[in-house]
């Protein structure tokens, strides 16, 4: 796990199958016209998962529709408000499964 000012990823899953929780910490708020994202990268694409907005402990849980395979990328990257079509930045947090 790539982590940057002690930002975190847990993530439970069975390989192949849909329904994997993410579970991630310790990112700051964001002004009003920006989200934090998350993607799976897989053979050099990245796929959004969706926009999040973490907690006021800066924690964040979600449920995740598309299968993970043995080799993806999980990461975190900060967008507009809404989310982006591929990420803008490189990643504040990643993992690989």
């Amino acid at each position: 796990m790539k982590e940057s000012d002690g930002d975190w990823v847990r993530i439970e899953a069975t390989l192949g199958q849909s329904g994997s929780t993410v579970s991630l910490g310790g990112f700051e708020p964001l002004p009003s016209d920006r989200n934090y994202q998350l993607w799976t990268v897989r053979d050099d694409v990245a796929i959004s998962l969706g926009v999040f907005e973490p907690d006021a402990k800066g924690d964040w849980s979600g449920e995740m529709d598309l299968p993970l395979l043995r080799g993806d990328l999980i990461a975190v990257t900060e967008e507009v408000k809404g989310g982006a079509d591929a990420p803008t930045m490189d990643p504040l947090l990643s993992t690989q499964i």
